[in-house]
């Protein structure tokens, strides 16, 4: 028996579950395949910048989506030479803005939630396998449990590795990965009240570690350094231990990772994807591309391609080859755009925290003026454009 929906979903991540949201809320008929049987706290960051919440707001399901939640107001940046920025999310259209620490578990639970009252078929624990047949007119996806889904739309939104980039040939199968950078996540219980401030501790060779306080409980830390670090470290909890005693305030905030410590990787982190559809079948969030998680906010550019998508898919007839062309053509050029932005602030910070001395300049400069550092914050919380951000920087009162 063949399941026909107007869109399948691969992937119940933000931008899966976004998609479907939006899709299901304009009266198409959607199905959503996660591979989980259940859902579990996947390896994140956990932070949504202020434009994320306003998005969500936008939609009318912030409360929904992330009640319990705890707002972050801003961000400190410290470095090894003693620079410390305290920032705050700067006000803008006559109103504070602040980011959110999640538990990504809980808020994918509520989303699915969401999602599966519009409507939405749920299929975990069905895992995509392979499109069975590519035709002009729909999508056959056949699933490794035998199951088969027939769409006029494929949607893949099934990671950094996604299978649905593997069978239109957009991503190389079983792709390795050598040399790079790389991502130590793990959760520890705080060793002092945090503020709610995110943290970012820069190191002299270029790594950093990000401080993400979800609740008084449990503090989410990454490092982001170079690959190579891990094998003369000798493995993630060591190579995470040896940058937290590189800052004595750190290890004041942390304690000491212990040898039992789960710390998890992730690699590689970047991969700017310039094609993102074939046909009828498209890619959202990480199978669409990913950046180094400098600015921590993976989940947000997850909602911006799936809103982004559905504003596109919303009004046409899914059963015409043109309109889903040029749907998806339209698509991939904003989404070329918008990471075309973000790689340029991406490639300035990745410059500039390699280079000690340019940290120490440019945090001197910030300090000069009582705004600036705000406004700094106001462009990696996508609250300013870039362009608008430096302006704001440069003429700040």
């Amino acid at each position: 028996m063949t399941n026909k929906y107007e869109i399948v979903v691969i992937g119940a991540g933000p931008g899966g579950l976004m998609l479907a949201y939006l899709m299901a809320k304009a009266g198409r008929k959607v199905a959503i395949l996660e591979m989980t049987s259940e859902r579990k706290r996947r390896v994140c960051g956990e932070y949504l910048c202020p434009q994320g919440v306003k998005l969500l707001e936008g939609h009318g399901i912030l409360e929904q989506l992330t009640k319990g939640f705890l707002p972050l107001r801003g961000m400190t940046i410290s470095n090894t030479s003693n620079l410390q920025l305290k920032t705050y999310f700067p006000r803008r259209e006559g109103k504070d803005w602040w980011g959110l620490s999640l538990n990504r578990q809980i808020f994918e639970e509520h989303f699915l939630s969401l999602c599966k009252q519009l409507g939405v078929a749920v299929f975990e624990g069905t895992s995509f396998k392979q499109i069975d047949q590519h035709t002009a007119s729909s999508v056959v996806i056949k699933c490794q449990e035998g199951e088969i889904f027939e769409s006029s739309l494929l949607v893949g939104a099934d990671g950094r590795r996604s299978k649905v980039a593997q069978a239109i040939g957009l991503l190389p199968k079983d792709r390795g990965y050598l040399g790079g950078r790389v991502a130590l996540h793990t959760l520890v219980t705080p060793q002092i009240e945090m503020e709610r401030l995110g943290e970012m501790h820069i190191f002299s060779d270029g790594s950093y570690i990000g401080l993400d306080p979800i609740n008084e409980k449990e503090l989410n830390v990454s490092l982001v350094t170079d690959s190579a670090n891990v094998v003369v470290y000798k493995g993630g909890q060591k190579t995470l231990e040896h940058y937290v005693d590189l800052s004595p305030e750190l290890r004041h905030k942390i304690g000491s990772i212990k040898s039992t410590q789960k710390v998890f990787s992730v690699a590689p982190l970047t991969n700017p994807m310039k094609n993102i559809f074939q046909g009828r079948v498209v890619l959202v969030g990480d199978a669409a591309g990913f950046l180094d998680p400098l600015t921590g906010e993976g989940i947000f550019n997850a909602l911006w391609m799936a809103n982004t998508l559905a504003q596109e898919l919303k009004e046409i007839n899914l059963n015409l080859n043109i309109s889903i062309r040029n749907a998806l053509k339209k698509y991939e050029r904003k989404k070329r755009r918008f990471f075309n932005n973000k790689n340029r602030i991406n490639h300035f910070f990745q410059w500039l925290i390699q280079r000690p001395w340019a940290v120490s300049i440019v945090g001197r400069f910030l300090l000069r003026k009582k705004n600036r550092p705000n406004h700094f914050i106001g462009i990696i919380g996508n609250i300013y454009s870039p362009l608008k951000g430096v302006f704001k920087v440069l003429f700040s009162s």
